[in-house]
């Protein structure tokens, strides 16, 4: 008996599974369908998984849940008296060394511009704009619907259900602007609420034909560029944007601020040399010359303000002493060598009958500058 895939689905969706776990192994059935040219489920082999697999550059993670949609749908039908014996049941499951995830990248703002450029049609642009600008996953996007969208809010926003996203919590998802102007007007006029906002969504051999056209690389050493890669450019254009810690890991919808921080942002576009130069040098730009070197080679003797060192016994002078104020200049009209802007030394002898009064004249002079 030959069964077509429609017949399977149908089959298998009448247990009345979650409408997200059944659009994702819809999706998965039909690839594997399709890449394995399984036409009935006579032609569903363990070497033609296998080989199948073999071609594939999917994480191993990724590649054991096809295993597991498929495995479980021939389980069922086999206990529905539909299969004779699971033919996948003796296919083993594939392992990574250390179990470690696909390491992904962010995407360039130029390379962002040349895939916007190098997309075939209007929708496919913005996927890609909805993708980069909301950090949605591949199958939220696909599950949008027009009655999802709140557009014409003071501030634009899609409602997320709680059917759609992963950790089952929809909460409203705040919407850029100039995104909000793009889905509007690219909202058919007979659109109603329970219509899809994109009908068809590209597949991975679409996005890779996409990244060739615009000239991107889709594997850059050890680091992809594949669909959820436009999460991690959300999440690392926070951060570029000064976005604080908590609301970036609210907006990527995290319980852990580790997976925002270690995980979906790409550390290798962040400006680090512009924060480093941010910061205060404490210092001066110092220009070397030898002269510099041996002043600084020489200590300063310290120097206080009215230091009595500076005024030695014997007949010397003291410093010319500005004239502040002219008005006064009468007090010390008496001194023949007082001239402008500045008066001449005041003698500080401290001979025997002369000391007061060139103390006398000294204080004199000094108080006209107050």
């Amino acid at each position: 008996m030959c069964y077509r895939l429609d017949l399977v689905q149908s089959s298998h969706a009448s247990e009345g599974k979650d409408p997200d776990y059944l659009r994702i192994t819809e999706q998965r059935m039909r690839k594997l369908f399709t890449e394995c040219d399984w036409r009935t489920l006579r032609d569903i082999t363990a070497e033609s998984f296998r080989r199948w697999r073999a071609k594939q550059d999917l994480a191993a993670k990724t590649l054991n849940h096809y295993l597991i949609t498929i495995r479980t749908l021939l389980n069922w039908l086999e206990k529905q008296g539909k299969l004779h014996g699971n033919p996948l049941k003796t296919v083993e499951t594939t392992r990574k060394a250390g179990g470690s995830e696909r390491k992904r990248r962010a995407f360039t703002d130029e390379e962002i511009s040349l895939l916007l450029k190098a997309a075939p049609t209007d929708a496919y642009r913005l996927i890609i704009r909805t993708a980069v600008l909301t950090g949605l996953r591949y199958g939220e996007i696909a599950a949008l619907l027009w009655g999802d969208l709140r557009l014409d809010d003071a501030r634009p926003c899609v409602m997320l259900r709680d059917e759609i996203v992963k950790n089952r919590n929809g909460k409203p998802h705040s919407l850029h602007p100039d995104l909000a102007a793009a889905l509007a007007a690219f909202r058919p006029a007979d659109a109603v609420a329970h219509d899809a906002v994109f009908p068809s969504m590209p597949d991975m051999d679409d996005h890779r034909a996409l990244l060739a056209k615009a000239g991107v690389l889709y594997v850059s050493g050890d680091r992809y560029a594949d669909f959820h890669s436009f999460r991690g450019t959300f999440a690392t254009n926070l951060q570029r944007a000064g976005v604080p810690q908590r609301a970036a890991m609210e907006l990527m919808r995290h319980s852990d601020r580790k997976l925002t921080d270690f995980v979906y942002t790409d550390v290798n576009l962040l400006h680090t040399a512009e924060a480093v130069s941010l910061l205060k040098s404490y210092g001066e730009p110092i220009t070397p010359s030898s002269t510099q070197n041996e002043e600084e080679s020489t200590p300063k003797k310290s120097t206080k303000k009215c230091d009595k060192a500076l005024v030695k016994k014997g007949r010397e002078l003291s410093a010319n002493v500005p004239i502040c104020r002219l008005e006064k200049i009468s007090e010390v009209t008496e001194r023949e060598d007082v001239s402008l802007p500045m008066s001449s030394s005041v003698s500080m002898s401290q001979e025997k009958g002369n000391g007061s009064g060139g103390r006398a004249r000294a204080s004199a002079t000094l108080l006209s500058c107050f």
